[in-house]
Order: structure tokens, then C-alpha cells, then sequence
């Protein structure tokens, strides 16, 4: 049973080939870090920070497992499972986010980027991506567009955006400087 995740657009589930209606935001959430991270167990204390961001319930672990319960009616049996000290997705499952990463660490740009255009709706973050990858192309024109759909971009957001969808430093700092030169060729 394929599981494709999408996170480069709003967050969908493919199971062979067909979408799966996720449930309540904190599942969602769930699935995205796991996601994230698949084929690597997510702590369950990480798991408990994202979710309820240093606000925990009582009973968040049960809840956790709560959500673990229903991902993996909807998923597959073998979707997630628990890996000592936390939870781990299946490797085998396709996630776009993680195609996209590999494809940015072997410098293959176009392709990267060609992830992209199947996404209908697009998050700001995604705008910033891009913005990053038309500026280390020099694609002013592209570069300019997504600027200009990510219209609050500071410091602050565009670090939060490296950490969230670039693994090392190395990375980071690509996403950074492609940010700079997308810049660059917007309007004064």
C-alpha cells in the first residue's frame, strides 16, 4: 500500500493513489513532522513541543497515541510505528518535502523546483523556496514573482524557513544566499 505525503502545498495523503481526509489539526501536525522525518524515529517529547508548543496536556503521550491510532487506520497498520523513544514513518512512504531536499543537495535546481509547480495552492514558505531558487539560477523574473508572494519576508521568517526545510548549515546558508540574490533583482 504506496503512501505519497505532500507538504509543499497544503498537507495531503495519497494512499495507492487516492487522498485520505487527514483529521483535526494536531493528527495533521503529526503527520507532517513525522513526515519530515521519515524513516528517522521523532521523539516523543519533540512530538509533544510541536503539538502543543510548551503547553502540554496531562495526558499528551496518551493523546499522541491517540493520533498515532487513527494515522494508522487511515495510512496502514505498518504506516507508524513506535521506535523507542518516539515514532517513526515508514521509510518506504514518498514525502515531496524530503524529494525536494535531495534534489536541492545535488544541485539539481529545475528539478526541484518542477516540484512545485504540481501544487495548486502555494504556502509563503514555499514562496521563499522558490524565490531562493530563481536567485541561485538567475532567473530574475521568476525570482521577482515569488518575492512578491511572500511580501512580509524578514530575517526572522526567512531563518525559520531554512530550518524548517533545510537539513545542515551548508543547505541553510544556500537558502539563505539564494534568498539574497532573488532580492536583488526585485523592484526598489
Amino acid at each position: 500500500m504506496p503512501i505519497e505525503i505532500r507538504l509543499l502545498g497544503p498537507l495531503e495523503a495519497l494512499v495507492d493513489n487516492e487522498p485520505v481526509e487527514l483529521g483535526p489539526p494536531q493528527q495533521r501536525t503529526l503527520l507532517a513532522l513525522l513526515s519530515l522525518h521519515a524513516g528517522t524515529p521523532v521523539r516523543l517529547g519533540a512530538i509533544e513541543e510541536a503539538l502543543w508548543d510548551g503547553d502540554q496536556p496531562r495526558s499528551a503521550a496518551k493523546l499522541v497515541q491517540t493520533y498515532v491510532s487513527r494515522l494508522r487506520k487511515l495510512l496502514g497498520p505498518d504506516s507508524i510505528q513506535f521506535a523507542p523513544p518516539g515514532y517513526i514513518l515508514d521509510s518506504g512512504s514518498i514525502v515531496d518535502a524530503l524529494r525536494f531536499r535531495e534534489l536541492v543537495d545535488r544541485g539539481r535546481l529545475e528539478e526541484a523546483l518542477a516540484l512545485f509547480g504540481t501544487t495548486t495552492h502555494r504556502l509563503p514558505v514555499s514562496h521563499a523556496i522558490m524565490a531562493s531558487l530563481y536567485g541561485h539560477l538567475g532567473r530574475a523574473q521568476e525570482a521577482r514573482e515569488a518575492l512578491l508572494a511572500f511580501e512580509n519576508l524578514d530575517a526572522g521568517s526567512a531563518e525559520k524557513c531554512s530550518q524548517l526545510w533545510f537539513a545542515g548549515d551548508d543547505t541553510r546558508k544556500f537558502f539563505l544566499d539564494g534568498l539574497s540574490a532573488a532580492a536583488a533583482f526585485a523592484p526598489p
